[in-house]
């Protein structure tokens, strides 16, 4: 029912560690590395770190339309934290009543449907434990993501160092001066 709005955590990850592989190994920031790789490892972790969700429910910004007896009440409501929590969550869900989209930083809710007042509550307050329950787990992931960071930062920047010391050793067996890692 509530279900495609989130879908493996993992896949925010999994794209944040491929992200983090490629830049390091773009060879973008082998100064930083040379010159100081735990200034390199912090500047990284900074990069990669996700900010927990929080939803503003106390700022939803409501709009109700009539037409032809069927009831479509738009809800916006805000958040804050870094929406990569949520963009890689397929951002629809749809039952009879709700749907909903995530743009930005707002989670944009639809009710449609011939319902009354009490069943239109009933709906959003069903939709607001759904969402928090898929939301508290991925903030959790998150979390637990954000304390793994420095290894994973830490473990690609050793791998780096060593490539540029064998580059350096290769170019210093020729004659050329290298200035190593």
């Amino acid at each position: 029912m509530y279900g495609r709005l989130f879908s493996r955590t993992s896949d925010v990850f999994t794209n944040a560690q491929h992200d983090i592989q490629q830049e390091i190994h773009a060879g973008r920031l082998d100064g930083p590395i040379r010159e100081d790789p735990e200034k390199a490892i912090k500047h990284m972790r900074d990069k990669y770190t996700l900010k927990l969700v929080k939803i503003d429910y106390e700022k939803k910004e409501p709009k109700n339309e009539v037409d032809n007896g069927v009831l479509e009440v738009s809800l916006d409501i805000p958040f804050t934290g870094d929406p990569r929590i949520l963009e890689h969550h397929p951002s629809e869900f749809r039952n009879e009543v709700v749907s909903g989209s995530i743009y930005g930083n707002k989670i944009c809710i639809e009710i449609t449907g011939r319902i009354d007042e009490i069943n239109l509550k009933r709906e959003l307050e069903r939709w607001q434990e759904s969402f928090e329950f898929h939301l508290n787990s991925a903030n959790k992931d998150a979390g637990q993501f954000n304390k793994s960071l420095q290894t994973i930062i830490k473990t690609e920047v050793d791998k780096r160092v060593k490539q540029l010391r064998m580059m350096d050793d290769q170019m210093a067996s020729i004659g050329v001066p290298t200035k190593k890692p």
